[in-house]
């Protein structure tokens, strides 16, 4: 499906020496219903030496696809009978409730600029770990678009992806290769500053991972190896299907979210920590090229 956001256009920098970078995209996206950003994105103290892998104190982040929801809109009863029905997929709400599980707190991204947002809006070398919820293809990775409600066969997932140009609404191979092209930068709403390919690398401890929550994401190699290569961190994904867990339903009225786990293939996999289905042999890891 593509997305009929159109962020803006690369901007390029002609004078910069900088390693090339991003482009004018939507930044952080606002909270969606239901659900919120909790507080300000990325603030935090400097450490006593900046600087990737540097006296910084380290922190886990959590981002989920923020533009993922029930089109047209269902209730939460109609909810319940999809669930019951074998038709129903997990939303931007759902990714939440997994990281509300472990009592944690999710950053809002709707789009591939708004996860980068949420990146270089950290102190840099901080970010010891991303934990990425979202929806994918083995060569995309979307932060938004819908769950078809009038599907009655199969369940029905449509991603908004790069086109037209855009290289901001989707994470992937050509998103990636344009960002780090020279000269390249991107800048966040209501604010001047560029920011280039090594801001985005540079908020990452030396040992950072970044690990994506979402279907089919280690099924193409190449493509965990190419961001890899882009963030210059550890990336996991996994060959299986994600599986979100919700928990008994018990009011028909209104669904429940509490405690949302994630497995492996199923259900039956599921664990009480999804941060630790790394361990898993599905699990598929690359470490940047030296």
């Amino acid at each position: 499906m593509a997305t009929a956001c159109t962020p803006g256009p690369l901007g390029i920098d002609l004078l910069s020496d900088a390693a090339t970078d991003e482009q004018i995209g939507d930044g952080i996206t606002g909270p969606g219903a239901g659900f919120g950003l909790p507080g300000p994105i990325g603030l935090q103290s400097p450490g006593k030496a900046p600087g990737k892998g540097g006296g910084t104190s380290t922190k886990e982040i959590n981002i989920v696809g923020g533009g993922f929801d029930w089109d047209p809109p269902i209730s939460e009863t109609e909810e319940i009978a999809k669930l019951n029905g074998n038709l129903w997929s997990p939303g931007t709400k759902d990714f939440v409730a997994v990281v509300n599980s472990v009592k944690s707190s999710a950053v809002v991204a709707g789009d591939f600029g708004g996860f980068l947002g949420a990146i270089v809006t950290s102190a840099p070398g901080s970010i010891k770990r991303i934990n990425l919820i979202t929806h994918a293809n083995p060569d995309i990775i979307a932060f938004s678009g819908k769950i078809v409600s009038t599907a009655t066969v199969n369940r029905d997932v449509r991603m908004d992806i790069n086109a037209n140009g855009s290289t901001m609404v989707s994470l992937d191979v050509q998103s990636i290769k344009a960002i780090a092209a020279p000269g390249v930068f991107f800048q966040l709403p209501s604010n001047p500053k560029k920011f280039f390919v090594k801001d985005i690398r540079d908020k990452f401890a030396s040992d950072a991972t970044v690990v994506l929550y979402a279907c089919h994401s280690g099924l193409l190699t190449s493509f965990i190896q190419d961001i890899a290569d882009f963030f210059k961190t550890t990336v996991v994904g996994f060959t299986t299907d994600i599986a979100f867990c919700p928990p008994t339903q018990s009011d028909p009225k209104k669904f429940n979210r509490s405690g949302m786990q994630l497995g492996i293939g199923s259900c039956a996999s599921k664990v009480q920590d999804f941060r630790t289905l790394i361990s898993d042999p599905r699990a598929v890891t690359r470490s940047p090229t030296p």
